[in-house]
């Protein structure tokens, strides 16, 4: 073991959501707690990471001086799990697969929907709602006006109007009645609180977008190491690096010719900045076409569509009792089914469950979501009958 009495160290280039991280003065994540189980186990005096530059490729063969520090036992191997290449196959020794994780495409278009400040979450009623409310007030005050004038009339006049009363009076409480009604509905379906009504657009189509990016009509933000460097021309000459995929998704809100590119993983941080997302734009996401000879990049086709695995790596040198520690490790603490409940509940805040855990199974959806609040009575019925009674 390289630690018989000392830390385990390991390199890493840049952090990476969610398998290691910086959050809070804190370092985190699914490699990252991995590897601090691995070094314990094996009686080391703890886990420390040293930092290296960027260099700009996912490729296992182009980390230098990562790569050198590894071959130089300087470290021992990589907190991050990379995507293999066939020339780095028999450069080292691997684990069985650590993640699975998919390139996701991405475009904002302006929000459509009204836009009001926050304290519209405490107004029941949107304001053609109250219009409509109001004209309800209005007849069934005018119903009891003719009906209260009919009554002041003479008395032996009371026979030639009674039918006349009666009528209005049954129209009124109709009109009361639907009047009911409509506001449980009206409660239920426009209620901020309780709006969960919600259609996304369709999906763009990817040989519009590409056609764009290659006539410079729009931009592509990525960050390095996303791709293999002669993958980034593919987009474009207005092709941007964005280091965080939060930025990466602000400035698509912000110009919304923007086009961003991330890995799956990386949605579960936009629920960060979900309310500010929410009040600049809609997230569109651009599907691949599934016919094979339309991409001319092969990989990048193949990493949109089904995915890319990645595997953690060790040095050519270590022993396969090391190796068979960390398989044990990914098959026990760490599986690939555990992954999504995993994501959404250690690394997300509580209250961004939902959102993150929605944004990580729409990358999963190929057709266009669509989900219907159902209208439950109940869920309105005693503040409602509190209210249709109080203003009668």
């Amino acid at each position: 073991m390289f630690c018989p009495s000392g830390p385990l160290l390991l390199g890493y280039e840049a952090t990476m959501f969610p398998t290691f991280f910086l959050k809070n003065g804190r370092l985190g994540g699914i490699n990252y707690w991995l590897w601090e189980e691995f070094a314990r186990i094996n009686g080391c005096t703890s886990l420390q990471l040293v930092e290296f530059p960027m260099n700009g490729s996912n490729s296992i063969t182009n980390w230098s001086p990562l790569l050198t520090a590894m071959e130089n036992q300087e470290i021992y191997t990589s907190v991050d799990s990379p995507f293999l290449d066939p020339q780095d196959v028999f450069a080292y020794k691997y684990a069985v697969m650590s993640d699975f994780s998919r390139l996701v495409m991405m475009e904002g278009h302006p929000k459509t929907k009204h836009i009001a400040l926050d304290i519209s979450f405490y107004a029941v009623f949107e304001p053609n709602v109250l219009a409509l409310i109001s004209v309800f007030f209005i007849l069934r005050w005018l119903l009891d006006f003719f009906k209260q004038k009919l009554i002041r009339r003479e008395y032996d006049a009371k026979y030639r109007y009674g039918t006349v009363v009666n009528l209005l009076d049954f129209v009124g409480r109709f009109i009361h009645l639907s009047m009911v009604t409509l506001l449980f509905i009206f409660y239920q379906c426009l209620f901020n609180g309780n709006a969960v009504v919600e259609r996304t657009p369709p999906s763009a189509d990817f040989r519009t977008v590409a056609d764009d990016l290659q006539r410079g009509s729009r931009r592509m933000l990525v960050d390095f190491g996303l791709l293999m460097e002669n993958e980034y021309t593919s987009f474009g000459p207005q092709t941007t690096f964005v280091d965080s995929a939060v930025d990466r998704v602000v400035q698509m809100c912000t110009d919304n010719d923007d086009v961003v590119l991330f890995w799956d993983d990386e949605l579960l941080l936009i629920s960060e900045i979900e309310r500010e997302i929410r009040r600049m734009c809609v997230m569109r996401r651009i599907n691949m076409s599934t016919d094979p000879s339309f991409h001319p990049m092969p990989r990048l086709r193949e990493s949109m569509l089904r995915g890319q695995p990645q595997h953690l790596i060790f040095p050519r040198n270590a022993t396969r009792k090391a190796v068979k520690l960390m398989n044990h490790l990914l098959l026990t603490v760490f599986r690939l089914e555990m992954r999504t409940g995993l994501l959404s509940r250690r690394l997300v805040p509580a209250r961004a469950h939902g959102t993150a855990f929605a944004a990580y199974q729409a990358t999963f959806s190929t057709g266009n979501a669509e989900e219907w609040a159902t209208i439950s009575l109940l869920h309105s019925m005693y503040p409602m009958i509190g209210f249709g009674v109080g203003i009668m």
